[in-house]
């Protein structure tokens, strides 16, 4: 399934939003990274420590047909959950 997807700490009210061309496959990867101790994402690794896997929901945000919406959709995403957002971009405020 192509869609853009989050990660939501249901303890802080948190977001991390990504884009995927498989869904059960990149939940896993994520999953996988932060039980080791070794997402790439410092900020997602730190309160997933803290608050605990049960703390995490993941959930589609929007299914896509075609690959090339992805990207566009994945940062719209981002934008509206700006000052909330784990992602480490520029305009994701709370990590600013």
């Amino acid at each position: 399934m192509k869609c853009v997807y989050v990660i939501h700490n249901i303890a802080t009210d948190l977001y991390y939003v990504g884009s995927t061309t498989n869904f059960s496959k990149r939940k896993t990867s994520h999953l996988n990274s932060l039980r080791k101790g070794s997402h790439s994402n410092k900020h997602l690794q730190e309160d997933f420590d803290l608050w605990g896997e049960s703390n995490f929901e993941f959930s589609v945000l929007k299914e896509v047909t075609k690959e090339e919406e992805l990207k566009a959709l994945e940062e719209k995403y981002i934008e509206y959950y700006s000052d909330r957002c784990y992602n480490i971009y520029s305009h994701c405020n709370y990590l600013s």
